[in-house]
């Protein structure tokens, strides 16, 4: 239903240019009040339905106000529409349009500014170590995070030995039998250019050309990443070129954790949900102490990579493997026909 009624309300703005529209805006407009008169109810409502898969009919305009504030969850003074005859007149509707945009303006500030402020607490894993988590530096953000989830109204976000984060959002009253769903990223980055601390760089406004990071030398150019020209006109953040900037996965973390305040803040209905945060992805160690029973979940999603509206749900084996090659050593003046290189017999296998 929100998904149709947004097309409405494209429409609506859309029909803001036209000549029409814009002697209604000129003349219902005091004080910088936004206000704006549809084309006909029958054509939003009946007419055009096909444009709005879902979104349900109704004969009795009168009753369409009281529908439209319980989807958008406005108050009277701010959301009213007048009907006369075969014209709605639509108070605010350029508000309501304003007002989402705001909250999910405010939601990408929220995570964006989470993002900056995690990248700056080093967590790079390290291959090989023999410790888990494989570098103590993952407990400063774990710690962090734990302290965020709570002030965020998870009171049993803790973290345990190992460094895997846990946390549990009960279900809405009424939701309590939902399918249990949970999040998961990583928090540890990996080891290269992760030598010195991150400095983020935002680039407002990025015009979709070769971006230059900072005096570093370094430039992302769009020849090699093909998919930065369709980032044009967005803000995007990146390290200075000196370093990593560990977006891989603090930039999951930063949105997880921006889904638990919009929740809490807009108190929006939900099943139980579960908060999973892990050390050593980036070695290949990120699932060993994972307790799976523990984090509760019957499905979970991992935020992680991928483009907008993109999910995922199958993957390579990543699983590793040792395999010590032997050859035959022989000197060089009798190892005509004798002598087996590890190396040759090593490529065998790729074969």
């Amino acid at each position: 239903i929100r998904s149709s009624l947004s097309h409405v309300i494209g429409s609506i703005m859309r029909k803001s240019a036209s000549p029409a529209c814009a002697r209604y805006s000129s003349v219902l407009h005091p004080a910088g009040r936004s206000i704006f008169v549809t084309e006909s109810v029958k054509e939003f409502f009946g007419v055009k339905r096909s444009m709005f898969p879902g979104f349900p009919m109704c004969n009795n305009f009168k009753i369409i106000p009281s529908f439209l504030k319980r989807v958008l969850d406005y108050n009277d003074k701010d959301f009213r529409i007048f009907v006369n005859k075969d014209l709605i007149f639509c108070r605010f509707w350029v508000m309501v349009c304003n007002r989402k945009k705001k909250a999910e303006d405010k939601q990408m500030e929220q995570a964006y500014k989470k993002l900056l402020r995690y990248v700056a607490v080093p967590t790079a894993s390290c291959d090989g170590s023999g410790m888990h988590p494989t570098t103590k530096e993952q407990f400063d953000l774990a710690h962090m995070l734990v302290k965020e989830m709570k002030e965020a109204g998870i009171q049993d976000a803790h973290v345990d030995d190992r460094c895997y984060v846990y946390g549990k959002i009960p279900a809405t009253t009424g939701y309590e039998g939902k399918i249990k769903l949970g999040f998961i990223a990583h928090m540890d980055t990996v080891s290269d250019f992760a030598d010195h601390p991150v400095k983020p760089v935002i680039h407002e406004n990025y015009d979709g050309k070769d971006l230059v990071l900072g005096n570093s030398g370094r430039t992302l150019e769009v020849k090699t990443f093909p998919h930065l020209s369709g980032l044009e006109g967005r803000t995007l953040i990146t390290s200075d070129g000196t370093t990593i900037l560990g977006a891989d996965d603090k930039a999951g973390v930063a949105e997880i954790m921006a889904l638990v305040e919009k929740l809490n803040e807009e108190q929006i209905p939900h099943g139980p949900l579960s908060i999973g945060f892990t050390p050593d992805e980036e070695v290949g160690e990120g699932a060993d102490g994972f307790d799976v029973a523990h984090f509760g979940a019957e499905f979970a999603y991992t935020v992680d990579g991928g483009s907008e509206d993109e999910i995922e749900y199958e993957n390579f084996n990543a699983s590793g493997a040792e395999i010590v090659t032997h050859g035959f050593n022989v000197h060089p003046g009798s190892s005509k026909n004798v002598m087996i290189n590890a190396s040759l017999v090593a490529m065998e296998i790729n074969e």
